[in-house]
């Protein structure tokens, strides 16, 4: 089962069906598709069958959350653990990858939440599920998601070409014994809400 996961500041709380309407307002801005979906309109049924893949991952400790304002719990977007499936095409190294992500609605930038988000995702991969490494592809023209990939400790590890533009691949290893990384502590709840 995949966690809630508390912050000072968010909540991350389990994709569930309930949760796909608010989901899409988010993966509707311009800016978000972007780079998430390559430009794509993401339609309900879309966004159905997303999270549905994703909960699909969640006995292995994997999948989607999403991201709450933790005063308000007006969803600000969603954050992930997903294996490194199409990234890996690119560059083979990755095969076998977890990769995060994080796409946050345009209102909630330049808050810190996707740092904060991430961290927590990051706290419960290298923990609860026994990561010992995250990898990370960024198109290159997204200069705020390198800054926020190497603020949270990755290292470059190549450039590929991608279906857009070209990609940087990206690599972060588990940090020995707890994960120091992050700067806030965190809770976890079984409850999945």
């Amino acid at each position: 089962m995949l966690p809630t996961l508390i912050t000072p500041r968010l909540r991350l709380t389990p994709a569930a069906e309930r949760d796909v309407e608010a989901l899409c307002r988010v993966w509707a801005a311009a800016e978000v598709r972007e780079f998430l979906f390559d430009g794509a309109t993401i339609d309900r049924a879309r966004a159905e069958a997303l999270v549905a893949d994703c909960r699909s991952l969640e006995d292995a400790g994997l999948g989607l959350w999403v991201v709450r304002a933790g005063g308000s719990g007006e969803v600000a977007g969603c954050a992930a653990l997903l294996p490194a499936g199409e990234s890996a095409r690119f560059e083979p190294r990755l095969e076998g990858a977890v990769e995060p992500l994080v796409a946050l609605a345009p209102d909630c930038w330049g808050a810190g939440w996707a740092t904060e988000a991430l961290r927590a995702a990051f706290e419960h991969a290298f923990g609860a599920v026994g990561l010992t490494r995250l990898v990370a592809t960024v198109d290159v023209p997204n200069a705020a998601s390198h800054a926020l990939v190497q603020r949270l400790g990755f290292r470059a590890l190549s450039i590929t070409e991608g279906p857009r533009h070209e990609r940087v691949h990206y690599l972060l290893e588990a940090p020995a014994g707890n994960y120091a990384g992050r700067q806030d502590p965190i809770e976890k709840s079984g409850t999945g809400g």
